[in-house]
């Protein structure tokens, strides 16, 4: 049997918090799952249409973008 592996797309600017959520995922029970990075909207929404991601988890202020902008613009 295979375990699901799901793929996060992180957008996320502060390498602490990336390393932390990364942490928390490692060990995690359950599916698993591969990170995928940005550290600005742009580089987010270029990742989300060039790959399938299962879910985003996503900072609301990044040097591109604040606030509900960012939610609305993902």
């Amino acid at each position: 049997m295979t375990q699901e592996k799901y793929r996060i797309l992180l957008v996320e600017d502060n390498p602490g918090d990336v390393r932390l959520i990364s942490e928390y995922l490692n060990e995690a029970n359950g599916p698993h799952f591969e990170l995928v990075f940005a550290e600005r909207l742009s580089e987010g929404i270029a990742t989300l249409a060039r790959n399938k991601i299962d879910l985003v988890l996503l900072d609301l202020n990044l040097p591109d973008c604040q606030g509900f902008e960012t939610f609305k613009r993902m």
